[in-house]
């Protein structure tokens, strides 16, 4: 689910990247280390008027889509996807390699990856036949994710865009980061507001173990061991969704099989609905608190990223060898 990413300045930098590395190795790169979160703010007179204004927009429910094998938390409206910081990522890679260019630097950048593989949800394991049929228990990623990971039984990694990248030597790369550190293009699409570091985030934080020990939860825990017990599998106490045998890093015909019968029970008990409402409950009063802030985050966010599409869109240039 995420790049591999060098951090620099406060940044993401996507250009001297190779390959990506997927969510069993996920890298959590936040593009906050260089912005400050803005409250809006009003006359107390108009506070309540605004915070109804806020809370009439908001999506306060779980939206599970077995179609897409996604779900969209409330919380998912306001904190950026890896889709999402991947596309900031890739814009703000491709101003600093403008930049270096134009002293003579012959810098190049990755194009996006925007695969809604990254969008799967997993977080109790796999819930339907597609995502178990094409990961077993492996986190969703793309193939060029797993070969990179080293995940066993891999499919080959068809070619790549990336095959004709031709990285900077690390002296170049650190000059063209010092130099271009001020580039305004590269600075607004490095320090967009990713959603994850405000006074919300220690809340947030606390919903999957606040979830999981919620009796409502252990009543869909209970449905899943009874089923898994039937199919001939062990309830992995240590995970709640997974079973003991379920390996992360492998593929094959084992896996596969144990993947089916946990998402076929997934299924007969509902569990991925339930637990997601469960999760919506505890997060939804997160978001009612502070709507105003993330109700402007997400106007940032999403003018944000029409810029970043727009900008890669106007250089090609800049995913081409110089």
């Amino acid at each position: 689910m995420a790049a591999v990413i060098l951090i620099s300045n406060g940044g993401i930098l996507r250009f001297q990247s190779h390959l990506r590395v997927g969510a069993s190795f996920l890298i959590v790169a936040l593009l906050t280390a260089s912005c400050v979160n803005e409250t809006v703010s009003g006359d107390s007179g108009n506070e309540s008027e605004t915070k109804e204004s806020d809370l009439s927009g908001l999506e306060l429910t779980a939206e599970v889509d077995p179609n897409s094998a996604t779900v969209v938390m409330p919380a998912d409206h306001f904190q950026l996807s890896q889709n999402d910081l991947d596309i900031l990522a890739t814009a703000g890679s491709a101003a600093t390699t403008k930049c270096a260019r134009q002293m003579g630097i012959p810098m190049m950048s990755l194009p996006p990856v925007d695969d809604s593989v990254y969008d799967m949800w997993d977080r109790f394991g796999p819930w339907t036949q597609d995502m178990a049929e094409r990961f077993a228990f492996v986190p969703p990623m793309t193939d060029a994710d797993m070969v990179a990971n080293g995940i066993e039984g891999a499919p080959s990694a068809p070619q790549s865009e990336n095959d004709g990248f031709v990285p900077l030597p690390d002296d170049q790369l650190d000059e063209a980061i010092e130099k271009c550190a001020d580039d305004a293009d590269a600075a607004y699409f490095n320090s967009v507001d990713d959603g994850f570091s405000g006074p919300w985030q220690d809340d947030l934080n606390q919903v999957y173990t606040k979830t999981v020990e919620d009796p409502r939860a252990k009543e869909v825990f209970t449905d899943l061991r009874e089923c898994y017990d039937s199919e001939g599998m062990t309830f992995d106490e240590d995970i709640p969704g997974l079973v003991t045998a379920a390996d992360e890093s492998r593929i094959d015909e084992e896996q596969v099989g144990l993947a089916l019968k946990v998402a076929k029970c997934q299924q007969s008990t509902d569990s991925t609905q339930r637990l997601a409402d469960i999760m919506a409950g505890y997060q939804a009063p997160i978001i009612e608190e502070y709507a105003s802030e993330f109700v402007e985050i997400q106007n940032q966010q999403d003018e944000a990223l029409t810029k970043a599409e727009e900008y890669i869109a106007a250089h090609p240039e800049l995913f081409e060898a110089p």
